[in-house]
């Protein structure tokens, strides 16, 4: 069921009955995997008049030939009428339908997104630029640096804020590395031993995701045609992997020590204390410096230190009440359910990178708004036939069966088809885009294998 056959439903319920139009409207031309069918064009309301003269102007500022291939599109409507601020919300008590409500916000951002893209002259552009004998030459003109910013998105500062998070994540490692090795030596707490080795894995995940950030980031196209961007989950997922390994280790002894007949209640000094505590702040500001970044990278320290903030706690609080209320088997219990913790959180994150890099479909937004690129792109778009978006890594690959206006010429044909590709290119979640042209429906979908 998509998400538009839930709101017909809540609408049905009487809370949402006041946007029909906008059902209707979405419900016209979006539609995921096997629900495509056939799709035409956004229906346009200029009349005849207006529109050749909006296809005059735009050839005289784009060219003829752009203009002819890409005619007059225009948004589907004005977004921003049915975008929902928090104000908005509050009016709503079902959590489904503030859920709702939630997941078309971020679609008519999507949108919207969409919508400056398309209007900020990069598509004629990139046609007109198919008239220079030399167009082969790289990518064309500088479209990619020009919608990244369009769309809020900048490969270099994105490479800076990593660089500047594994920087910063390293300086704190080591330094709270040593000072727990100090700590460890005067303590026989498990929970503490538990919080050193989460400080040697912190230091190793930097170490992994420094490396293969570096190796993703030089490209050799005649060895690795496609890049290696792939090596940023696949760093995640072996340290995922080593962490899982480690803390399954600190568990078994762990729980050797509840069953033991060893009853020694372990001791903490201030200086053990005042360690604890200054580990626990530098984590908090390294994961406020790093929460609000997408890459798979950072998103990794950030999560790694959420983990340090409640591990170096718990392992504080565990030995302390022990140590205060003489209660010896609260450090090994308080160790155990340290352990249990980082496995599982660390065992999710695995199974999504394994998930995406296994080529799991891409989210149904990702989809949508793919169709809604290709729809507004051109009129010379009829239908869509076939869509098919994967992970390959954090990013996606898109495959995508297009029917054009059969006046159209070879040359046309080719252009306007890599036109698209390199607009869907453009997104900052797409890795690569093929567009294949049909000229009916009923052809062979897909690949032999």
């Amino acid at each position: 069921m998509s998400s538009y056959d839930s709101l017909e439903q809540e609408s049905s319920r009487g809370e949402l009955n006041h946007q029909p139009s906008f059902l209707k409207r979405l419900s016209s031309f979006v539609a995921t995997g096997s629900a495509l069918g056939n799709f035409r064009t956004l229906e346009i309301d200029f009349d005849d008049q207006e529109r050749e003269l909006i296809l005059e102007r735009l050839s005289k500022v784009h060219g003829i030939r752009p203009a002819k291939l890409i005619g007059v599109t225009k948004p589907l409507c004005n977004w921003t009428l049915y975008y929902k601020s928090e104000e908005d919300l509050k009016f709503y008590k079902s959590r489904s339908v503030k859920g709702f409500y939630r997941t078309q916000n971020e679609i008519i951002n999507r949108y919207q997104q969409i919508d400056k893209l398309l209007e900020s002259g990069i598509p004629f552009s990139l046609l007109k630029n198919y008239d220079n004998e030399d167009v082969r030459d790289g990518d064309p003109l500088n479209v990619d640096e020009e919608t990244n910013l369009l769309l809020g998105y900048n490969k270099e500062s994105e490479s800076r804020e990593v660089f500047v998070a594994i920087i910063l994540n390293s300086i704190i490692n080591v330094v709270l590395l040593l000072a727990k090795i100090f700590v460890v030596l005067f303590s026989s707490s498990l929970s503490l031993m538990a919080s050193l080795v989460d400080s040697v894995m912190d230091f190793l995940s930097t170490l992994i995701i420094y490396v293969s950030n570096s190796f993703a980031g030089k490209r050799d196209k005649n060895e690795y045609p496609v890049g290696r961007s792939r090596l940023e989950p696949l760093g995640v997922l072996v340290f995922s992997v080593v962490i899982i390994v480690s803390f399954i280790q600190v568990g078994n002894e762990s729980f050797k020590k509840l069953i033991s007949g060893d009853r020694d209640v372990v001791s903490l000094d201030k200086t053990t204390i005042s360690v604890m505590v200054f580990t626990i702040a530098a984590k908090l500001f390294a994961y406020f410096w790093c929460e609000s970044s997408k890459n798979s990278s950072v998103v990794a320290l950030v999560e790694d230190a959420k983990t340090d903030i409640v591990f170096n706690t718990v392992s504080l609080i565990f030995p302390a009440l022990g140590h205060f209320l003489g209660i010896w088997w609260l450090d090994p219990l308080g160790a155990l359910l340290l352990c249990v913790y980082v496995v599982t959180l660390w065992a999710s994150i695995a199974f999504v990178h394994i998930n995406n890099l296994t080529g799991s479909a891409a989210t149904k937004i990702d989809m949508q708004t793919i169709i809604y690129l290709i729809l507004r792109f051109s009129e010379s778009i009829t239908k869509i036939t076939s869509l098919k978006a994967y992970h390959v890594g954090d990013h996606i690959n898109v495959e995508v069966d297009v029917i054009c206006n059969s006046k159209l010429d070879f040359k046309e044909f080719h252009d306007l088809a890599e036109s698209i590709q390199y607009t869907i290119e453009l997104l900052p979640y797409v890795e690569r885009a093929f567009v294949h042209l049909d000229y009916r429906l009923g052809n062979y979908v897909g690949h032999l294998h």
